[in-house]
């Protein structure tokens, strides 16, 4: 899998580093190295909850669904 990093110069701190493809995957460094070597950390901890949480979401979202779909699809006779 490949993602795209952007990094790009702040006025007066350093370097801000993000990863357009994954919501808040923002970080900072004193250089463009360090801000570099931390995006790739960060997009690998993102990646590496989504692994984790996604299915559980997922999961969870199937479950209500079902239990709404059971519930429009009553059958008439049953109370």
């Amino acid at each position: 899998m490949q993602l795209l990093l952007k990094v790009a110069k702040c006025s007066d701190w350093g370097y801000s580093a993000w990863c357009p493809g994954l919501p808040g995957c923002v970080v900072w460094g004193d250089t463009r190295r360090e801000a570099m070597d931390k995006a790739r950390q960060a997009a690998c901890a993102y990646i590496a909850h989504l692994d984790e949480a996604l299915p559980r979401e997922l999961e969870r979202q199937f479950a209500a669904e079902t239990v709404s779909a059971v519930r429009r699809h009553a059958h008439p006779c049953a109370q």
